[in-house]
C-alpha cells in the first residue's frame, strides 16, 4: 500500500517508522533541489491516517495533491499518488462528486502522461479503483495478464499484485487466488513487508471462508488481526468486509477483538448510511449508480464517472428496475428512500 508497503516492517512500530520516513524526507528536502519535503511528508501521514480510519484527515492532506499542474511530471506523480487513496475515501463517504472528480483527473492524466513508468502506475491505480466497484473491465483483465510489467517496472510489484488479487477477488475466482497466495510469506522470518502480509492474510481468510473451510479461515484472519491490532490498522479489514462476513462475525464475538472490530464496522461498506432496499444488499457499484441517480445525474454523466459505456448504464438501471419492481428512475429513488 503506497510508501508504507516498504517502510512498515514491524507490527506495533508503525508510528516510529513513520517518523523515520519523515526524517528521510527532511534530508531529501535539504540535499535535493526542488524536493518539497513537507508535501511528501503529508503523503505518508495521509496513508497512515487512512489506515487508522481517520479518513477525513487523510482526505484533507491528499486533496492538495490533485491541485498541482497536471502538465508537469511532478504534478502528474502527485496526482497519481492521490488517486490511489482519495477514491477509496470517496466510496466510504458515499461522496459521488469526489469520486467523479477523481475519475475526471484520471482520464485527463491518461490523455497527457508520457512517462512509461508513470503511465503504467496510473493504469494500475485506475484499474484498482474500478475494482472497488466490483466490475472488472476488459482493460483490467488485460493488465492482469500483462505480467511482463513486473519485470519492466519492479518498483510497481506490490501495487500490481494488489490489483491482481483484487481482480480475482472481484471475479470470485477464489481457487485461482489461492494458488497465487503463498502462506509461507506470512511467517515471522519472511522478508515480505508487514503491509503485504496483512493484506495477504485477509485474502487467504476470504478464500478459505468462501471455499467453506472456516477453521482455516479463522487461522489466517487471526494472523491478520495480530498484525493490525497493535497499530489499530482497521481499513484493510473494512475494504474487504463484503467478502468475509463469517470471519468478521467470529472476530466480533471474541472479547479481545471487540473494540478493534467496532472500529472496522464503522467503515464497512455495508455499515455506511446509504439508502438501500430491504429486499437485498447492493454491491458498491450498484450503490454508486443509485446514489448518482438520486443526485439527478444523467446516464451519460454516470457512464463518464464509471468509465463505462452509456448503454451499460442503461442496462444496469433496467436490471435494477426489474429487481426492485419499479419502472423508472423516480420509482427507484422512492424505493430507496423507503417511500414506495
Amino acid at each position: 500500500f503506497g510508501q508504507l508497503v516498504a517502510y512498515w516492517q514491524r507490527p506495533g512500530e508503525l508510528s516510529q517508522e513513520i517518523q523515520c520516513l519523515r526524517q528521510l524526507y527532511d534530508c531529501c528536502g535539504q540535499i535535493i533541489e526542488g524536493c518539497d519535503a513537507a508535501l511528501w511528508q503529508d503523503a505518508i501521514i495521509a496513508e497512515e491516517q487512512y489506515l487508522l480510519g481517520h479518513i477525513s484527515v487523510a482526505k484533507a492532506l491528499m486533496k492538495p495533491f490533485l491541485q498541482g499542474p497536471l502538465d508537469q511530471e511532478d504534478g502528474q506523480q502527485r496526482a497519481i499518488i492521490a488517486l490511489f487513496l482519495l477514491p477509496r475515501i470517496a466510496l466510504f463517504e458515499k461522496n459521488m462528486d469526489d469520486f467523479a472528480q477523481c475519475q475526471r483527473v484520471c482520464q485527463r492524466l491518461l490523455d497527457i502522461v508520457t512517462d512509461d513508468l508513470l503511465l503504467t502506475d496510473l493504469k494500475i491505480t485506475s484499474a484498482f479503483v474500478s475494482c472497488l466497484l466490483e466490475e472488472p473491465s476488459e482493460k483490467q483483465s488485460e493488465i492482469h495478464e500483462q505480467l511482463e510489467l513486473l519485470n519492466r517496472h519492479p518498483s510497481l510489484y506490490d501495487t500490481f499484485m494488489s490489483l491482481r488479487h483484487r481482480i480475482l477477488l472481484t471475479m470470485r475466482k477464489y481457487q485461482q487466488l489461492q494458488l497465487i497466495l503463498d502462506p509461507q510469506t506470512l511467517e515471522g522470518d519472511s522478508p515480505v513487508a508487514t503491509m503485504r502480509k496483512l493484506y495477504d492474510s485477509i485474502l487467504l481468510a476470504i478464500v478459505e471462508e468462501q471455499l467453506g473451510k472456516m477453521d482455516k479461515a479463522k487461522v489466517f484472519f487471526a494472523k491478520a488481526l495480530a498484525m493490525a491490532e497493535p497499530d489499530q490498522v482497521v481499513m484493510p479489514f473494512a475494504e474487504h468486509a463484503l467478502f468475509c462476513p463469517q470471519c468478521l462475525e467470529w472476530a466480533r464475538q471474541k472479547q479481545e477483538h471487540a473494540d478493534f472490530m467496532a472500529k472496522v464496522d464503522a467503515f464497512s461498506l455495508e455499515q455506511v448510511p446509504v439508502i438501500k432496499p430491504v429486499e437485498d444488499a447492493l454491491t458498491p457499484r450498484e450503490q454508486f449508480i443509485i446514489n448518482m441517480v438520486s443526485q439527478g445525474k444523467t446516464n451519460q454523466e454516470i457512464a463518464k464517472a464509471l468509465n463505462i459505456a452509456e448503454i451499460t448504464v442503461k442496462k444496469r438501471l433496467s436490471q435494477l428496475y426489474h429487481r426492485f419492481g419499479v419502472t423508472n428512475r423516480t420509482g427507484l429513488i422512492h424505493k430507496f428512500r423507503g417511500k414506495a
